[in-house]
């Protein structure tokens, strides 16, 4: 009986400390900033990681089992569209075999509401278009 009441302790310090922790820099969680996810032949997943000093990070990863992606750059393949304006990632992880993760940086004015992100040419969907509504 004690075992099992040591255990079941255990498990709730382990559920508490994990729905408290974090770093602090991240972005908070907030509908303009949920991961989106696109499948195909390739899956890309977009995670918004944070907005600090006029760079926005958000955090890629393209999986696929049939393409190898390293005759792909996604510093000319993608854009984020704020209103009007577009801009192109200064720094974008290089892609290499079927799964790739890594980090795009783009140099923006201020943190985004309204936005999104167009990837262009990963097969087998010309055109991905990823939103994220202002709150």
């Amino acid at each position: 009986m004690d075992k099992k009441l040591l255990i079941a302790g255990v498990i709730m310090l382990f559920i508490i400390s994990a729905c408290t922790s974090g770093t602090g820099k991240e972005t908070p969680e907030k509908e303009n900033f949920a991961g989106k996810t696109s499948e195909s032949a390739v899956t890309i997943d977009l995670e918004p990681h944070q907005f600090e000093n006029g760079v926005l990070e958000i955090d890629i990863s393209l999986n696929t089992h049939t393409i190898d992606m390293s005759g792909f750059d996604l510093k000319k393949q993608v854009k984020l569209v704020i209103g009007e304006d577009e801009y192109y990632p200064v720094s974008a992880p290089s892609l290499g075999g079927h799964h790739n993760s890594g980090t795009l940086r783009f140099e923006i004015p201020e943190e985004p509401g309204e936005h999104m992100i167009i990837i262009t040419g990963i097969p087998d969907v010309e055109e991905r278009i990823f939103k994220w509504e202002a709150n």
